[in-house]
């Protein structure tokens, strides 16, 4: 067979093409690997070593707290709070119906030789009725220490939903700083009677709420929000939102209610990584007045905490 100077060139071509596809596809995963590698790494400031004058708060879905006191889930948490001395810890989505649970399984119970001192508050829907220990949803937040002595007060969602709970405590000079847990549930894909979302859409519709589950989250819990700063209330709210927090939708609630997004502030010209596993957003964040202070702030990278989301 012969072959002319145009099929030379034709091969030719063809060669350096798939040469060009390969090494292009070869640098697309090079680059999608690094950023995967970037996304699962700790953001933001590291944890040092605290001093006796810094508060450290740790934020993160927990996607449930174990059913049982043996589970070593429960050991891991324990650790990660330890390791990274942790004085108040906002879980949510604790997905457990505590009045259901054997008696050696309730959380004090269970975290009995942990700490010398602490103080926890829960809260779950007692709106509705329950064979099961599982519970979709849910919050709550432990003071360690130190913290665990200057509460003034406890509460949680006054609706009974469990969409948030609260401690309240006193500083120097008599300031008082109010610290939330807040979990607002996502719209699920396969709408099962037992989800978050359902939960409150039953309990909206008897109540003849005609608010969407999601949007009634955001109207309530800011309701409450301008309460206590009106009360001359700091407030740092830890919270599971389950939408991207750089959207326009958030961006707009937390300016009106007087918050600052913890992380936008702190790191403007950063992207701020996604905090669940699968997502590609950032869902988890931390608000505060803009007269609380911050020394440090950042995610730990994920599995730091036993959870398909971030430690923040």
């Amino acid at each position: 067979m012969e072959t002319t100077e145009d099929d030379i060139s034709q091969i030719e071509l063809e060669e350096g093409q798939e040469h060009i596809d390969n090494t292009n596809r070869k640098e697309n995963k090079r680059r999608k690997t690094n950023r995967q590698k970037q996304d699962n790494e700790a953001f933001g400031d590291k944890i040092k070593e605290k001093n006796e004058n810094e508060l450290r708060i740790l934020h993160t879905n927990i996607n449930g707290i174990p059913l049982a006191k043996e589970d070593g889930k429960n050991d891991l948490i324990f650790q990660a709070l330890a390791r990274n001395q942790i004085d108040i810890v906002g879980f949510t989505e604790v997905n457990r119906y505590w009045p259901n649970m054997n008696e050696k399984d309730r959380w004090r119970q269970r975290t009995h030789g942990w700490w010398e001192t602490s103080n926890t508050t829960i809260a779950y829907n007692n709106k509705d009725s329950t064979n099961s220990t599982f519970q979709p949803g849910g919050t709550m937040i432990t003071s360690i220490g130190k913290p665990a002595h200057r509460i003034e007060e406890t509460g949680k969602d006054e609706t009974g939903l469990g969409r948030w709970t609260w401690q309240k405590m006193k500083g120097k000079r008599n300031i008082m700083l109010r610290i939330i847990s807040a979990y607002r549930p996502c719209v699920p894909s396969t709408a099962g009677p037992t989800t978050a979302y359902s939960q409150q859409q039953r309990y909206l519709n008897i109540v003849q709420d005609t608010r969407e589950p999601r949007q009634a989250f955001l109207d309530d819990l800011g309701k409450n929000i301008e309460k206590w700063h009106n009360e001359g209330d700091q407030i740092i709210l830890m919270a599971d939102l389950n939408t991207d927090v750089t959207s326009k939708e958030i961006k707009q609630w937390r300016e009106k209610h007087r918050l600052k997004d913890i992380y936008i502030s702190e790191f403007p010209n950063q992207k701020i990584p996604a905090t669940y596993h699968k997502g590609k957003n950032t869902i988890d964040t931390i608000m505060a007045s803009y007269s609380i202070n911050v020394e440090r702030a950042g995610f730990l990278a994920f599995g730091a905490i036993p959870s398909d989301h971030r430690g923040l």
